[in-house]
């Protein structure tokens, strides 16, 4: 069993293990968060008796623990995620049969005639770097996936994807339990964060 770990500022940090989870309740470097505490029987002492703990599936840093950047590797089912299982072309939400999408094709990288096609004011965008990263990957159906091809939408029409952060990697592995705890404790918070315009180091809502 994992158990979720998130920062003092109810930012999600990762899983971490039980026996980890217990070290930090012992040294009270946690809070318990949830309603759905469940007790873990440890060993018994020199008087035969046995040792307990109260845990919870989701505990909470007392202290802000600050942990640089990480960059989330391209991942097809963190890009279906992060847009709703929706195509971005024809609005379909499909929970199989979806594909990933460059918007500005890759083939703009090679062929002149495809790149000349993209708008002047994207034309910058045209290269390894952003083609193949996450503001240039939509979700797309098999469908629109071929009749685009290598064409150019409408790319005012279409806003670029935000890039997942390491909360949204973590929010993959958690169990039904943690993910309602998730979302009666964090997504409030995250509304009032949004209004502030700090972002970076939380999830959108799931």
């Amino acid at each position: 069993m994992k158990i979720l770990l998130l920062n003092v500022s109810y930012a999600p940090l990762e899983l971490i293990s039980l026996e980890e989870a217990i070290c930090k309740v012992y040294s009270g470097e946690v809070f318990l968060e949830g309603d759905s505490k469940f007790c873990v029987a440890g060993g018994t002492n020199v008087h035969g008796e046995r040792s307990h703990v109260v845990l919870s599936p989701v505990v909470r840093n007392k202290t802000y623990d600050k942990r640089p950047a990480y960059n989330i590797p391209f991942s097809r089912r963190i890009l279906f995620m992060r847009d709703k299982n929706t195509c971005v072309y024809c609005g379909r939400t499909i929970p199989k049969g979806l594909t990933r999408d460059h918007v500005i094709p890759k083939a703009a990288l090679y062929h002149p005639d495809v790149r000349n096609r993209v708008p002047q004011s994207k034309r910058h965008l045209v290269n390894p770097s952003y083609i193949h990263g996450w503001g240039n990957s939509v979700t797309s159906c098999k469908r629109c996936n071929r009749e685009k091809g290598h064409s150019i939408p409408d790319i005012k029409h279409i806003k670029e994807r935000k890039t997942p952060c390491l909360a949204d990697m973590i929010y993959l592995g958690l169990n039904r339990e943690q993910k309602k705890i998730f979302t009666n404790f964090i997504t409030p918070f995250l509304k009032v964060m949004k209004e502030k315009e700090i972002q970076n180091e939380f999830i959108g809502e799931h």
